[in-house]
């Protein structure tokens, strides 16, 4: 029985869609807010004194929570953590409720105890049992004789040499994922240069006017899947690290209505970008 593969929904939760170069809707909307704040209090009728500290403290705000992370943590969830931390409580008294305890009427089991009827044998009885039931032992008799009879020769036969165990070896599960069996879906899977599967990467599919209609995330072992098929089309796929640690080139993919075999994306990380500078120098 043949049994139909379909892709696994991925968590995009994480996605931002990026609005300008590499600033996302929320930065934008951050920085917006900050700055239409500041505007607002420098109109307003109000001494200097009071009027420039406001405007630079949302200004400056604005601008923290759109581009400076805490701790490589967004400002906003660091502030909402400390919020949260100052309104949770941090005593607990235990109250006591008052109830009555429930006993029932019904009168307790009664426990039968059984007493064993196994009886030994007595001691000498058991001695004289044992003593009757004794296998008989064989009679050894020795023989003189005077005829010499030589000793068989020994062969000696090589023994075999100890087998080793073969050597267990632990390879990463990191091979390509089957192609779709559906036309126009995109598959495939990003590992590092040393071959390592990368999880939680971002992958975005736009189109020939630079429009994202695409995005999904690589599992735990680096693979991805589109969830619905493309229109057929020039598309580029993009690849980015939320951690930064890795950098991707773009791939341009061409869908013509026929089964898109899988994609292997290979990374170049500050271990690659570290080995490729010292064989360039090494060659120059």
């Amino acid at each position: 029985m043949d049994i139909e593969n379909h892709p696994i929904p991925q968590d995009v939760t994480g996605f931002q869609f990026k609005l300008i170069g590499n600033m996302t809707v929320k930065q934008f909307a951050y920085l917006a807010v900050g700055i239409v704040l500041a505007w607002i209090f420098l109109q307003l009728p109000i001494s200097f004194l009071i009027k420039i500290p406001l405007c630079a403290f949302f200004a400056l705000l604005g601008i923290g929570l759109a581009f400076f992370p805490i701790s490589g943590r967004p400002m906003d969830h660091m502030i909402g953590n400390y919020i949260k931390a100052l309104i949770r409580p941090t005593q607990f008294v235990y109250e006591k409720k008052g109830q009555d305890l429930y006993f029932s009427n019904k009168p307790a089991a009664s426990v039968k105890v059984h007493k064993s009827s196994f009886n030994p044998l007595p001691n000498d009885k058991l001695k004289a049992y044992l003593e009757d039931k004794a296998p008989p032992q064989p009679t050894v008799q020795f023989i003189a004789q005077s005829t010499y009879v030589p000793p068989a020769p020994q062969i000696s036969t090589p023994l075999p040499a100890q087998a080793k165990p073969p050597a267990v070896r632990f390879v990463k599960n990191t091979g390509m994922p089957t192609p779709p069996e559906s036309p126009n879906l995109i598959t495939g899977i990003v590992k590092d240069p040393r071959g390592n599967p990368l999880p939680n990467i971002l992958i975005e599919v736009r189109d020939k006017e630079n429009n994202p209609v695409r995005a999904f995330k690589t599992n735990e072992v680096g693979r991805f899947a589109s969830a619905t098929a493309l229109i057929n089309g020039a598309y580029t796929i993009e690849f980015e690290d939320p951690k930064g640690q890795n950098k991707f080139a773009a791939k341009p993919i061409n869908v013509t209505g026929e089964i898109i075999m899988p994609i292997e994306t290979i990374s170049i990380d500050t271990r690659e970008e570290l080995r490729r500078s010292l064989f360039s120098t090494n060659n120059s």
